[in-house]
């Protein structure tokens, strides 16, 4: 919450007709956090945890952009 007001305040001095409700937004990701909770785990944990007991296929995607470029 603090880093947010202190970047709000910061652009509010570059840019005064910034028209934003700051206690307002923090609400709103306040609110958005809750939401994401339950969905947001250790993944590292949680893979390591599914590849040593084998209860889980992994699938690996591995295009990275490398070599993607047609005029390489």
């Amino acid at each position: 919450q603090n880093r947010l007001r202190n970047r709000y305040n910061y652009y509010k001095l570059t840019f005064p007709d910034l028209d934003l409700d700051i206690e307002k937004t923090i609400e709103q990701f306040k609110k958005l956090a809750e939401y994401f909770r339950p969905m947001i785990i250790d993944t590292v944990a949680y893979l390591n945890q599914n590849i040593l007991d084998g209860s889980k296929k992994i699938l690996v995607e591995g295009a990275n952009a490398t070599m993607l470029d047609i005029d390489f």
